[in-house]
């Protein structure tokens, strides 16, 4: 009977033994599996990215003419240039802006909670300094003092002022870019095609610099035509004179 029992164990825990190896195997299989797997994944992913950038490359290779990447580098250059005067002229306007509003505040009436107010020019009505219109006596401020119309006029040129500061300097931002991917030569035709169209409608200070400088080449180049026609007038003027 003990004999009995102990092969009964014994086979159980062969049976028990069996299947713990059998559920180790397929777990082993599942594993091996996925590995697999996710190894082919990578594989094609990176055979994708390999295509993808073979075909950039050739795109950049196709598209860049040498001829107009280099003329589009001058007209960058350029437009730096006179971005710069653009953003130096823009600074005096604010800062000459901001000074007439200081002094307007210095000058102006004050309540008792410390706001500055103004009178139209016309009497009839009272703004605090941020526009705000104020129930009062007009006749508590002197005619002298500075009028809600000019104070407001300027407040406006300095937001103004203000506004075409951030259209310059993202203008110079993008530029900039441009001139990174110019260097680095990794500019497309598409690319190219929309920094002409960028430059085309560059900010208004820019444009008006770039619309006098080519005013003063066309003046330079109509003084150079002169001046040699004058000189070949000359010339055969003394040639024909009798000796």
């Amino acid at each position: 009977m003990k004999k009995a029992f102990s092969v009964t164990v014994r086979q159980s825990l062969l049976a028990e033994m069996n299947r713990d190896d059998r559920a180790a195997r397929e777990e082993a299989l599942v594993l091996q599996n996925e590995r697999l797997k996710k190894k082919e994944l990578e594989a094609e992913a990176a055979e994708s990215e390999a295509e993808a950038n073979f075909v950039r490359e050739l795109v950049i290779k196709e598209a860049l003419d040498p001829a107009r990447l280099a003329k589009l580098s001058t007209r960058i250059d350029t437009h730096q240039e006179l971005l710069i005067i653009a953003l130096l002229e823009n600074q005096t306007a604010l800062d000459q802006a901001q000074d007439k509003i200081d002094l307007m505040l210095e000058e102006a009436y004050v309540l008792e909670d410390g706001r500055r107010v103004f009178k139209t020019r016309d009497g009839s009505q009272i703004y605090d300094e941020h526009g705000r219109e104020v129930e009062m006596d007009t006749d508590l401020i002197d005619n002298s003092s500075p009028h809600w119309d000019v104070f407001s006029e300027s407040v406006e040129i300095k937001n103004n002022l203000q506004e075409e500061r951030e259209a310059l300097l993202e203008y110079q931002q993008k530029l900039d870019e441009a001139e990174v991917a110019i260097e680095n030569g990794t500019l497309t035709s598409d690319d190219l095609d929309e920094l002409d169209a960028l430059m085309e409608d560059a900010p208004a200070p820019v444009q008006m610099h770039l619309t006098e400088r080519e005013g003063q080449c066309t003046n330079a180049i109509n003084a150079i035509d002169n001046s040699s026609s004058t000189d070949i007038l000359t010339h055969e003027s003394n040639i024909l004179a009798p000796n």
